[in-house]
């Protein structure tokens, strides 16, 4: 097992029109009274952003209230938990998050904050698969390809940060086809997504949404999907099993949370407005485009999950020779 050692300083990991005003993504002031801040650890447009932005659209459109996206990054999504747990427990303030929810307390032992105990679950709303892409030029045609490669060079990779769903993806892959290669962290998806494109990084792991827009330009080549089934959206690249590597299927999940001081019936009702949301035939097409699919799991369900996500994670960092901090 070899052995890498990682400066823990961030963990993870298109919108605009279709969601509310642009000048939500940046937040420079907080919510006034009768509105609700939605806090993103991570930029405008990432995948996370993107999701938040539709809920707090729809959420607006159901209740009345007006919900702000705030994205908060940096850190490693320290400054959006902290800006959370701050707030007061009112139903006033919540954040969305990714998987990097959950590789946050399996890397850092030293997190300002216990994940289980100071935040709740409200509603898991869906998931995605990776992609394995690369840029065209490279002249890589194949996830066996890569590999081949891998095995006379070190390749270099992107992620959303140390502890983010793209970086845990990719080493997950990289465990599972016992390659090595070199991670090189980033703020957002959309970053390490156009440092593909411009050639100077040789991979990255981003979810469907990210890289399909570019795939479609020809301007990205998808090797594979870490998926158990092909997806719709790209019926043509293969899944990693079917290319060689089985065990190297992984997804990034969506969600929403709160303090764990707040009320439950306050929770309850966040809950049961965004269950409402999940299921409707507009908020599922939406998501579909984005390569997001699944049935929404709700508060104590939501927990549960995450705790064995926390342990799934843990797994990952001992086989993959992550250094925790």
């Amino acid at each position: 097992m070899r052995n890498r050692r990682f400066a823990l300083a961030v963990w993870m990991a298109l919108s605009g029109a279709l969601l509310v005003p642009a000048t939500a993504a940046y937040g420079q002031t907080e919510p006034a009274a009768g509105r609700v801040s939605v806090l993103v650890p991570f930029p405008a447009g990432t995948v996370t952003d993107i999701v938040a932005r539709l809920y707090a659209r729809r959420l607006t459109e159901l209740t009345g209230d007006a919900y702000v996206v705030l994205n908060r990054p940096g850190a490693g999504g320290i400054i959006a938990a902290q800006a959370l747990l701050a707030a007061p427990s009112d139903g006033k303030t919540m954040m969305f998050v990714s998987s990097a929810h959950a590789t946050a307390p399996a890397l850092n032992s030293r997190l300002p904050f216990d994940t289980q105990r100071d935040m709740a679950g409200v509603a898991l709303v869906g998931a995605t698969p990776t992609l394995l892409v690369v840029n065209p030029d490279a002249g890589i045609k194949s996830q066996r390809a890569l590999v081949a490669l891998a095995a006379k060079r070190q390749l270099s990779y992107g992620s959303a940060g140390i502890g983010s769903a793209a970086h845990f993806a990719c080493e997950n892959f990289a465990a599972q086809t016992n390659t090595r290669m070199l991670h090189v962290p980033y703020k957002g998806s959309t970053e390490y997504v156009v440092e593909v494109m411009a050639g100077r990084i040789d991979v990255a792991c981003p979810p469907i949404a990210s890289a399909l827009p570019h795939i479609q330009a020809g301007k990205l080549v998808a090797l594979a999907i870490t998926n158990a089934e092909r997806s719709r959206l790209l019926p043509d690249v293969p899944t990693t099993a079917e290319s060689g590597a089985a065990g190297a299927e992984f997804g990034i999940w969506y969600g929403a949370i709160v303090a764990r001081s707040t009320p439950g019936e306050i929770v309850d009702r966040l809950a049961s407005q965004i269950k409402s949301i999940a299921i409707d035939p507009e908020t599922v097409k939406a998501l579909e485009k984005l390569g997001i699919s699944g049935k929404p799991m709700l508060r104590d369900q939501f927990d549960r999950f995450l705790a064995t996500e926390i342990d799934r994670y843990r797994s990952l960092v001992k086989l993959s020779g992550i250094e925790v901090q």
